[in-house]
């Protein structure tokens, strides 16, 4: 490997003397610069330096592809070794976990980023007692938004481990990708340059047996700015006879992306048809292909033969990431979503799935609207905010228009999705929209609901108390909405303006809540009551509905062994002396 890295000296020199350094912990080396330019192969070298000195490595390469599949990136890095690590991670932990990783079905409220960041802190740390780990990141500027985020929260609370990222990123950033050069106390950014015309004319001979004269290679080195993946390419036009060899008229390509399709030209067709297929998966792997056909594994060793992609076990990837949009590029829109019907009916996750369909939805469709409701709230459940909002917005987009109440049910779903991500203009946008389109009633209620729980911008507790209020208004509310509507107007009458009016407000929803009784919305009226009554009277008491004298009052039980059997939990403490929990 070594042998094939050419005219790399400074690169080289550099990755040595980070993994020199990376046993004293916090090191951090970002490779930058243009698509093509060697980028990868340098990264892999590094990667295989690390393997010789007995680090442990994990990697990740992102592509294109994977930009909107929730944590993809976060489980390349760390399925190798989660089973390894889970029982030294708290429960809780474990739990978020698993369920980021797919590796169990989501069973209760969905993980914060700052708990599935200390579950991969706790199993950066159990890794590192056996020797320095380098993690390996390229490709990061598709590195998907879910993973980024928790990434972040990890690497910046990595205290003196013996850890480095090796990482690669496209073009030359303003900002430091995951904010390395906060999280780690030696950071370094190496820019990878264009190569001489030496080692250009090293390049193609090495790899293309092709030996050109000097004006020819000057023309060469000239047109790919020294960058080896486009000179590579032009070379392959070359030896294929593509272009001239005249060096007073060599008529060489002047667009990448004309030299690529060429690339991908001599390929039988039914074998580009299969990379479309390669480039259209998040995550392709031979075995996930071969539902489609026999042949189709044919078509991919015929393609790695070629040098289009490589295997990395059982998984696919191509040798460059700019072959994969030229690959996907090459089918026509019409039969490309034909294809992806095809994939979504493969052994993909339920996210992938939705996608696929909403891809290949020609409009507004109600089955796949569904399947992007679940999968968004999949995605919610995970952890995964921002792919959930993502989903809820598509699936807001393939309702028919005139199924209104369907696009504001969806507008309201989606809304809550996008304020769970931190973008409240979008969640307000999508409330608005909502309220403005719906008849009067229960949906129109719900997203008044939800904005005022956002507060209005400008007008405070007032603002929000007058959408409460609008939302109680509307017309054919059932027991529970009411009840929910009645409890937040209880919060915001006694945080603010009127506790009276918060007493008489909760003591409503709780008449509601017995009603219907149903457990969740009485717990809810039940502690409105009680925290309302303790704001305007300083001492808590037995709540006492208007309707007490038909059911007898209710009770406040501790179940402490000093309060074992009596009616109600005292404010003195109990005649065995202090509560036990």
């Amino acid at each position: 490997m070594a042998g094939e890295i050419i005219g790399r000296r400074t690169e080289l020199l550099a990755l040595e003397a980070f993994l020199e350094a990376l046993p004293a912990g916090g090191q951090a080396l970002l490779l930058e610069g243009d698509a093509g330019i060697g980028k990868t192969a340098l990264w892999q070298e590094g990667n295989r330096l690390a393997r010789e000195r007995g680090f442990r490595v994990l990697t990740s390469r992102s592509a294109h592809s994977e930009t909107q599949i929730a944590f993809g990136t976060v489980g390349d890095l760390f399925a190798p070794v989660v089973e390894q690590t889970l029982p030294q991670l708290t429960p809780f932990q474990r739990r978020a976990l698993e369920t980021a990783l797919l590796m169990r079905e989501p069973d209760g409220p969905p993980s914060e980023v700052r708990l599935l960041g200390l579950a991969l802190l706790s199993v950066v740390r159990a890794l590192t007692q056996d020797g320095p780990l380098l993690v390996g990141l390229d490709d990061l500027q598709w590195v998907d938004a879910s993973s980024s985020e928790v990434l972040r929260f990890m690497l910046r609370r990595l205290e003196g481990e013996r850890v480095g990222v090796l990482a690669t990123e496209r073009g030359r950033p303003v900002e430091v990708p995951l904010e390395l050069d906060k999280a780690f106390a030696a950071f370094q950014q190496v820019a990878v340059e264009p190569l001489s015309a030496g080692a250009i004319h090293r390049l193609l001979w090495g790899r293309l047996a092709l030996n050109l004269a000097r004006p020819e290679l000057v023309r060469v080195h000239e047109i790919a700015g020294g960058n080896p993946f486009f000179a590579l390419e032009l070379g392959r036009a070359i030896a294929r006879g593509g272009v001239g060899m005249d060096s007073a008229d060599v008529a060489l390509p002047e667009s990448l992306s004309i030299l690529v399709t060429d690339r991908l030209r001599v390929l039988p067709a039914r074998v580009r048809n299969t990379l479309v297929a390669v480039a259209a998966l998040a995550a392709p792997s031979v075995t996930l292909l071969e539902p489609l056909g026999a042949a189709v594994v044919n078509d991919i060793e015929l393609a790695e033969r070629q040098g289009v992609v490589e295997f990395d076990g059982d998984r696919i990837h191509f040798t460059h990431p700019l072959l994969a949009p030229a690959s996907y590029a090459t089918m026509p829109l019409h039969r490309r979503r034909r294809l992806h019907r095809r994939l979504a009916e493969l052994e993909v996750d339920l996210e992938e799935r939705a996608r696929h369909l909403a891809i290949a939805a020609t409009g507004p469709d109600e089955r796949v609207a569904a399947a992007l409701d679940a999968a968004a709230a999949h995605a919610q459940a995970r952890g995964a905010a921002l792919v959930a909002a993502e989903l809820a917005e598509r699936a807001v987009a393939l309702t028919l228009v005139d199924a209104v109440e369907s696009v504001n049910e969806r507008r309201i779903t989606a809304a809550k999705h996008c304020l769970s991500a931190g973008n409240a203009k979008k969640a307000r946008a999508l409330l608005s929209d909502a309220i403005g389109s719906s008849a009067r009633g229960p949906i129109r209620a719900e997203a008044l609901s939800q904005l005022a729980g956002m507060g209005p911008p400008t007008e405070g507790f007032r603002g929000a108390q007058s959408l409460y209020r609008r939302a109680l208004a509307e017309p054919g509310l059932g027991k529970r909405q009411k009840a929910h509507i009645l409890c937040e107007l209880a919060w915001m009458a006694a945080a603010g303006w009127d506790p009276k009016a918060g007493a008489r407000y909760a003591e409503d929803a709780l008449i509601l809540a017995e009603e219907l009784a149903e457990a969740e919305t009485l717990a809810v009226s039940l502690i409105t009551l009680a925290r309302v009554t303790f704001w305007r009277t300083g001492r808590l008491r037995r709540p006492v509905g208007s309707r007490d004298r038909d059911r007898g009052a209710h009770r406040w039980e501790c179940r402490c062994t000093n309060c074992a059997g009596q009616d109600s939990v005292p404010l003195r403490p109990p005649p065995g002396g202090a509560h036990d929990v």
